[in-house]
């Protein structure tokens, strides 16, 4: 990133043509569908990615794929749900990932980084003390990393995270 202009202009400026969405099932997911109206009616192709087995309802006749669910102790499932990713990143090619996180979120976001693919990192409006874990490191190397809160953005907003409001 050598511009002086902020993170959040950089993103904005190429539309993307297929835009991924996704987040481990819950409280995420949730906060991911207020995005996903936004986008309605988009002409851009929109695909979504979670842990649940079962196809969301807000997802339902559109491309929808599952990762494998983990958190921090999980390591042999953090690696199954990485290798999904990738395997996943690989063959759909998006131009755009938007994640609300958690550990699947964030592997994701690794493997779209890896593979080309711009990221978008929203941290979950449930961390108004700090950043989640995944959040901190989304940071950085996520084209551009926002928070809900305010008083959590960082001045500088090439080094995130930004505060651009709250999903919710």
């Amino acid at each position: 990133m050598t511009t002086a202009e902020p993170v959040h202009e950089r993103t904005a400026k190429q539309s993307p043509r297929h835009v991924m969405l996704a987040a481990s099932f819950g409280g995420h997911w949730k906060q991911l569908m207020v995005i996903d109206r936004l986008l309605d009616g988009d002409s851009r192709r929109l695909s979504y990615v979670s842990t649940s087995p079962e196809i969301p309802p807000e997802a339902a006749g559109a491309d929808y794929y599952r990762v494998t669910d983990c958190n921090a102790g999980e390591r042999l499932n953090a690696l199954r749900c990485l290798g999904g990713s990738l395997r996943l990143m690989l063959r759909l090619r998006p131009d755009l990932l938007i994640t609300t996180g958690a550990l699947p979120g964030l592997l994701l976001a690794l493997a779209a980084k890896l593979t080309g693919t711009r990221v978008i990192w929203i941290d979950s409006v449930a961390n108004a003390e700090e950043l989640s874990s995944s959040g901190r490191m989304a940071a950085r190397f996520v084209d551009l990393c926002c928070t809900q809160w305010p008083h959590l953005a960082n001045d500088d907003s090439n080094k995130g995270p930004v505060y651009l409001g709250s999903v919710l």
